[in-house]
């Protein structure tokens, strides 16, 4: 059962077609939004808020490690890129962020001033669901265990984050960076479990977190995004048991993680459309997937 969901995790961007209508666009290295076609009866055109009554789609947006700086350039990409969704879609209805929102290297006061002007760019779009859970770098530069702060409030660990009526979103997010290991512990697990166990199937359920459930490497001639050598998730086997006893149980999972920084934001749209369809990058490589929902009796 383990090697079942582990491929299908190690193609992530599949799963997001989880939900009707779904279509997405990646942003470039330039930090550019870059569309993926779509059929032209899930296009929308408008400005967001001039559209948001009459839009005919839920609009999910998710993304992950922009790591913002002094400079506020990840800052202004995102700006940049919502801009470019609500154009789109005429509104978003729910983002979903999955840690390390400031710079690597900030001190703990700086890495939470980065963060706000983050914070700042999703509360002057008028998205009426953002999400944000933790990342190893909200421990390790902003303290998170030991700091006060109104942005620090903003995020949820370990709980229900929103359920609407065609889908649910929860975060798991991280509960600790001890000795730099990537890892979940036990009481993460639990409360995982306890949380699936007291849900039903009728919804698809989409799980923010931050670290992977399967090893990567990152580094070196590998040709990865840092200089760091393989990588590995402690616990992440009790993890993939927890979401295979749910999938078994007949629930559907979209796992959504960050930790490998790739250029890639995913939108979720569920239309009215009788027979949606989907086309979803996964950056390095592209996949694609067709898939409707819900699914044939």
């Amino acid at each position: 059962m383990k090697k079942r969901l582990l491929s299908v995790l190690l193609i992530l961007m599949l799963l997001f077609s989880m939900i009707p209508g779904t279509a997405a666009f990646a942003q470039t290295a330039d930090g550019r939004p870059a569309e993926v076609s779509l059929p032209a009866e899930q296009q929308a055109e408008g400005d967001g808020a001039s559209l948001r009554a009459a839009k005919t789609k839920t609009v999910l947006t998710f993304t992950s490690d922009i790591h913002n700086q002094d400079d506020n350039i990840a800052a202004n990409r995102l700006d940049q890129w919502l801009d470019f969704v609500i154009g789109e879609y005429g509104g978003i209805d729910a983002m979903g962020f999955c840690g390390d929102m400031g710079a690597a290297s900030a001190n703990e006061s700086q890495f939470w001033t980065y963060t706000q002007k983050v914070a700042d760019v999703f509360d002057g779009k008028g998205i009426p669901n953002v999400i944000y859970t933790t990342g190893n770098h909200e421990f390790y530069n902003g303290k998170y265990d030991s700091t006060s702060n109104s942005v620090k409030n903003l995020y949820q660990v370990g709980t229900k984050a929103l359920e609407a009526d065609d889908f649910i979103i929860y975060c798991l997010g991280t509960d600790n960076w001890n000795n730099n290991s990537d890892n979940y512990t036990q009481g993460q697990v639990d409360k995982l479990k306890t949380f699936l166990a007291g849900t039903g199937t009728a919804k698809p359920i989409i799980i923010l977190t931050h670290f992977p459930v399967h090893c990567y490497s990152s580094g070196g001639s590998s040709g990865g995004w840092g200089g760091w050598g393989g990588r590995t998730t402690t616990n992440a086997d009790l993890v993939i048991d927890a979401l295979n006893e749910a999938a078994n149980a007949g629930q559907t999972i979209v796992l959504l993680w960050g930790t490998t920084t790739r250029c890639l934001i995913p939108i979720m749209t569920r239309s009215s459309n009788p027979d949606p369809r989907w086309n979803m990058p996964a950056g390095r490589p592209k996949q694609s997937a067709s898939i409707t929902w819900p699914p044939a009796a």
